[in-house]
C-alpha cells in the first residue's frame, strides 16, 4: 500500500508540473510528456480511472502538438486504449487500439511498437468476444516480434500462447495444440519452466490439455505454475505478461 501511495504521489507531482507548465508557457511537447508520464504513473500505481481520464487529455493535447500521423499520437491513443480496456467499454478501446496500429504501420521503424499494439488488439478483442480478430492480431504479433527479436524470444512465446487461447475459443483445438507447443518449446529453450514468467505459459498449456481431455496433465501443469510463482515470487516484475482471468 505504501508503494502504491508513493506511486500516486509521484504521478500527482508530474500532473502539477504539467499543469503549471501549460499555464506559464503554453502547450508544448514537454507539457504533454509530463501529463502522459503522470497518467502512466497513476496506471502503474493502480489508479485506473485517474489514468484513463488524464490519458484522454493526453490524446487531445498530443493531437494538437504533433498531429495525427505521428509516433507520439499513436503512443497516446495506444495507451488510452490500454487504460480504457480496464475501465470502460472494450469495444471503444478496440477502436483506439486499431487506430494506433494503422498509424504505426504507416511509419518506419515501428516494428516493436506494432508488435505490442497487435498483442493489445488481441487482448481487447478477446474481451469483446471477437475471437477471430484476436487470433489474427496475436498471429501478427508473433510475426512482428519474431522479426524484431528473433523467433526464439520469450515475447514470441507470449504471442503464440495468446493465439492458442483464441484458437480454443474458436473451437480449433488442433491449432491451439500446435501453437501452445511452439510456445512451450521456446520457454523450455530460453527461460525454463521454473522462471515465474513461465507460469502463464504453463497455465495456457493446461487449458489446452484440459480441452484435449488430458485433465491429469492439466492439473500437474497448474501445480508447476504455482510452484514457479511461489519459489520465485520476488523475481516477478511488472513485465510479466498480462493473462486475463476470463481465459482460465
Amino acid at each position: 500500500m505504501i508503494e502504491l501511495e508513493r506511486g500516486r504521489e509521484a504521478a500527482s507531482i508530474l500532473y502539477e508540473a504539467a499543469r503549471v507548465g501549460r499555464k506559464t508557457v503554453g502547450l508544448s511537447p514537454l507539457v504533454v510528456g509530463a501529463l502522459g508520464d503522470s497518467a502512466s504513473g497513476f496506471y502503474l500505481a493502480g489508479y485506473l480511472k485517474e489514468a484513463t481520464r488524464l490519458q484522454n487529455q493526453v490524446v487531445r493535447d498530443t493531437k494538437t502538438v504533433y498531429g495525427i500521423q505521428h509516433e507520439q499520437f499513436a503512443n497516446a491513443i495506444n495507451n488510452y486504449a490500454l487504460y480504457l480496456s480496464e475501465t470502460g467499454d472494450p469495444k471503444e478501446a478496440l477502436q483506439y487500439a486499431l487506430q494506433a496500429g494503422e498509424i504505426y504501420a504507416s511509419l518506419e521503424g515501428m516494428t516493436p511498437a506494432q508488435a505490442d499494439n497487435s498483442n493489445l488488439i488481441g487482448y481487447v478483442a478477446m474481451d469483446c468476444s471477437n475471437y477471430e480478430k484476436a487470433m489474427a492480431a496475436f498471429l501478427k504479433a508473433v510475426k512482428l516480434k519474431s522479426a524484431a527479436r528473433g523467433p526464439n524470444d520469450p515475447s514470441v512465446a507470449v504471442a503464440l500462447g495468446n493465439a492458442a487461447q483464441a484458437a480454443l475459443r474458436l473451437g480449433q483445438t488442433e491449432q491451439a495444440t500446435r501453437l501452445i507447443n511452439q510456445s512451450i518449446a521456446i520457454i523450455d529453450n530460453t527461460i525454463g519452466r521454473d522462471d515465474p514468467r513461465a507460469a502463464q505459459h504453463l497455465v495456457q498449456l493446461a487449458t489446452v490439455r484440459r480441452e484435449e481431455g488430458r485433465k491429469k496433465e492439466a492439473a500437474v501443469l497448474i501445480q508447476q505454475a504455482c510452484n514457479a510463482l511461489e519459489k520465485n515470487s520476488e523475481k516477478i516484475t511488472q513485465n510479466t505478461p498480462r493473462l486475463p482471468s476470463t481465459w482460465l
